[in-house]
């Protein structure tokens, strides 16, 4: 946690403390653990994440929301659509990363590096 963020309980100011209390209380009906080691690594999550430039408060809302004990990364930050690959597109990123990494990483961006998809004939830059 940035030592500038907090107040002198320590509590983080970036961090709605009525959201963060609901949080711990339905953590504490699913019997999971509110131990200050715990909470301390889902705080440096959210810190990391709100770094990063997710809200924290969106990320524990919808663990609220949701019913969940722990706290998860949004897909895709505020403002940008998450990137929806359909599974070809997948498996030929994942190819394409394979002939890098064959490579070492030699062929860069060249063209000759490209995985060509001759089902959709198209080319994967």
């Amino acid at each position: 946690m940035a030592q500038q963020d907090s107040i002198d309980t320590g509590f983080p100011t970036w961090l709605d403390l009525e959201l963060w209390a609901a949080y711990l209380k339905q953590r504490s009906r699913h019997k999971a653990s509110n131990a200050a080691p715990t909470l301390d690594r889902i705080l440096r999550k959210l810190d990391a994440w709100r770094i990063a430039g997710y809200d924290p408060n969106d990320i524990v809302g919808e663990s609220l929301e949701k019913g969940w004990t722990g706290v998860f990364q949004p897909k895709a930050l505020p403002g940008k659509p998450a990137q929806v690959l359909t599974f070809r597109e997948r498996d030929l990123q994942r190819e394409r990363e394979r002939i890098g990494k064959l490579t070492g990483g030699l062929m860069g961006d060249a063209p000759s590096a490209d995985v060509i998809d001759m089902e959709g004939v198209r080319v994967i830059r």
